[in-house]
């Protein structure tokens, strides 16, 4: 299962290994892996991309990723969440 969640500025995934998922990701911009933790991110700005490319998997979602696009574009009007 491909688990992923908001960490500050940076959307985490957790994966099994599995060479396809890792080289799907490896184009994301933003990419990074963090072998202390043993985990990847990309930027938060590309998740949709992520979502896209793995259309189809078993994917575990953080729900306040979801509220994280609803509070920018909140913040962009002067309101905030």
């Amino acid at each position: 299962m491909i688990k992923i969640e908001r960490k500050d500025e940076v959307v985490v995934i957790k994966l099994p290994y599995n060479l396809d998922y890792i080289s799907k990701i490896k184009t994301i911009k933003g990419y990074k892996w963090h072998p202390e933790g043993k985990y990847r991110s990309i930027l938060h700005s590309e998740l949709q991309r992520l979502l896209s490319m793995f259309d189809g998997e078993k994917v575990d979602t953080d729900p306040f990723l979801d509220l994280e696009d609803l509070r920018k574009e909140l913040a962009c009007r002067g309101y905030s969440l």
